[in-house]
């Protein structure tokens, strides 16, 4: 088989120290401002198909072992089963990393900056791959030049290679390699550091004179999600679709410790979503990709799909995204049309309590039918009408200029709808008289209880 490479470059890694590295910031670089800080790695088959990725601190700052950063890695294995390349979210999925039984390559290209104000020689870059405990050195691509003393240079071609190190350092790589397509997953842990000794290539290490360096685990896998989050209901809003959904917990490979990202898709042509399908299935029937949100990876809740055309319609399917970057299967779509808030309210005649759910949520459908099957039949009833009726559409353009005041329509509505489920249950069992009866008896006890407490109160005082 043709040798691969996978490479991961850090774009963004500032090594600022005393010999090497005493404290390491990473960066975005933006033509405006690197204030921000952005963890990136960039993958790819090879150094012309490179595409960004997370890295993930862990709790620490990547100074010691036990708190590297982490870059998760989705690798494409080509021994059969189901294809990682249907699953990745890679914007080029035939350029994604490769594994097969006897061949690995792994590349990371850094930027650094690296300083030294201490040793009269130069400083040579160099990384080392623990193996049983221990820490190898193993080989840089393109040896990179060397840092003067006092000088500062930003390393952009510093290349590491881990099929490589996985030669160099016997057994380092092989449970991963020997394990069977689709089921492989192992972590590596890598020590990059500067050094004025001139070492070799295999040379056993020991951390204790090498420090300030920096440590990146990185987590390779190709183990794809199975299993697919279910649309419930679809609820319309001003620019807005409101998706509840559930079945996350049944996804695998989508654990909490690893469930990342929600992604939305739109079909594009209603019909297309009827059935469970691949990232890379929908993509190739026209799918458009709306959104990857790393703000909300939750396996079951309400979800709202923003900045939307309101009039057109949407053929929406979601998915849960891991730190791999391998989406589960895409739910079955639903279908909806975001409506202006003007014409929501309009077409609910629910006009305050759409004003602060701005969507037609389930809940405005209860006090709907509420009205509908309750109120108006009676003269007290539809006299409430008549003034909601009257009043409701001022009101509801009130409520619509102020978000605390939707909060705490959606409060009410929220708080009175058990004791008026509870009421209705009762009035259809068992007749409306028997409801108020039943009703002023509580009340008169409940009043009982609170006067007898304050006579006694008197009393004792």
């Amino acid at each position: 088989m043709t040798n691969t490479k996978l490479a991961i470059i850090l774009f963004a890694c500032f090594f600022s120290f005393d010999v090497f590295s005493q404290r390491v910031r990473v960066y975005d670089f933006s033509p405006d401002s690197i204030a921000e800080p952005e963890y990136r790695l960039s993958v790819g088959r090879n150094t012309s198909s490179l595409q960004s990725i997370e890295v993930f601190p862990s709790s620490g700052d990547g100074t010691s072992s036990s708190s590297p950063f982490r870059g998760y890695v989705p690798v494409y294995s080509d021994g059969g089963g189901p294809n990682q390349r249907d699953y990745v979210i890679l914007e080029n999925p035939a350029g994604m990393p490769e594994a097969s039984a006897s061949d690995i390559n792994l590349a990371i290209r850094f930027a650094v900056e690296i300083t030294n104000n201490s040793s009269d020689d130069p400083l040579i870059p160099r990384a080392a791959i623990r193996s049983d405990g221990n820490y190898f050195v193993v080989p840089l691509i393109a040896n990179p030049s060397s840092i003067p003393t006092g000088d500062i240079e930003r390393l952009t071609n510093l290349t590491f290679n881990f099929g490589q190190a996985c030669n160099t350092v016997s057994n380092t790589c092989d449970n991963f390699l020997n394990s069977s397509d689709g089921n492989r997953q192992r972590d590596f842990l890598v020590y990059f550091f500067a050094t004025d000794e001139d070492l070799s290539i295999g040379d056993q290490i020991s951390l204790d004179n090498y420090t300030n360096g920096i440590f990146y685990e990185f987590r390779l896998s190709d183990r794809v999600p199975t299993g697919s989050l279910s649309i419930n209901q679809l609820n319309r809003g001003d620019g807005r679709l409101f998706l509840e959904f559930s079945g996350g917990q049944s996804i695998n490979q989508m654990g909490s410790s690893l469930r990342h990202q929600t992604m939305i898709i739109d079909y594009n042509t209603t019909g297309q979503g009827t059935v469970t399908r691949t990232l890379r299935e929908a993509l190739d029937l026209g799918a458009t990709r709306l959104r990857l949100d790393d703000e909300f990876a939750q396996p079951e809740g309400r979800y709202a799909v923003r900045s939307l055309t309101n009039g057109q319609t949407y053929d929406i399917s979601m998915a849960l995204v891991n730190r791999y970057g391998f989406a589960s299967e895409l739910s079955i779509s639903r279908s909806g049309s975001p409506l202006e808030i003007e014409a929501l309210l309009e077409e609910q005649s629910c006009f305050i309590l759409t004003a602060g759910f701005q969507t037609d949520d389930p809940i405005i459908g209860f006090y709907r039918n509420f009205r509908d099957e309750f109120l108006a039949k009676s003269w007290p009833g539809t006299s409430v009408i008549r003034l909601y009726y009257r009043y409701g559409p001022n009101l509801a353009q009130w409520f619509l200029k102020y978000e605390s005041a939707q909060f705490i329509v959606r409060g009410v509505a929220k708080a009175l709808y058990f004791p008026i489920a509870g009421f209705l249950f009762a009035f259809h069992f068992i007749g409306f008289f028997h409801v108020w009866f039943i009703g002023l008896i509580a009340a008169l006890g409940v009043g009982s209880v609170i006067v007898l407490r304050r006579v006694k109160f008197k009393i004792l005082s």
